[in-house]
């Protein structure tokens, strides 16, 4: 599941997995090209993730009122991404082996 440019939540039997990713400032000598480079962290509950993610975004505001605000909607966001994947999306299908 994609959060933003930057974010995305994936999931395995045991894990959730929050990857980060970003442009190289360095080409690929072979293709010329900036690659993807991807950080991985894992952690057990989906509520774990959502922390981790607020904690990234709010480091850059100053102010505390901005701080709960973005904390809030951020995490309303990602919660109704999820839930929304899961009662609809192709989550369900492969994780739960539902069919059309």
């Amino acid at each position: 599941m994609i959060i933003n440019n930057e974010y995305r939540i994936e999931s395995d039997e045991h894990n959730w997995v929050l990857i980060k990713s970003h442009i190289s400032s360095v080409k690929n000598e072979k293709t010329g090209n900036y690659e993807t480079i991807e950080k991985k962290t894992y952690y057990g509950t989906l509520q774990q993730v959502v922390h981790k993610l607020v904690s990234h975004e709010v480091k850059s505001l100053e102010d505390i009122i901005s701080v709960v605000g973005s904390e809030r909607l951020i995490a309303d966001l990602i919660l109704k991404k999820i839930s929304t994947d899961l009662s609809t999306g192709p989550y369900r299908l492969m994780k739960h082996g539902e069919h059309l």
